[in-house]
């Protein structure tokens, strides 16, 4: 991603309203090398390729409502 300024992920997510830190955009896992899909804002902030982005935008479906948030 070094190439690019604009990145943008469309994708289904999951939102821990409690615990921010547990909430997940879903990419498709690797199982080979032990990846589990769960693309999270701490794997987010610690992406190295990441720093020459000027615009990031995260977008999901609202898988993440529930009872509570309708």
């Amino acid at each position: 991603m070094n190439n690019y300024t604009i990145v943008h992920f469309a994708t289904h997510g999951r939102l821990d309203p409690i615990k921010f830190e547990n909430s997940y955009l879903v990419l498709a896992p690797n199982t080979l090398v032990g990846d589990d899909g769960k693309f999270t804002m701490n794997e987010i902030r610690e992406f190295k390729t990441l720093r020459g982005i000027r615009l990031m935008v995260l977008s999901a479906c609202d898988m993440a409502a529930n009872e509570n948030s309708k």
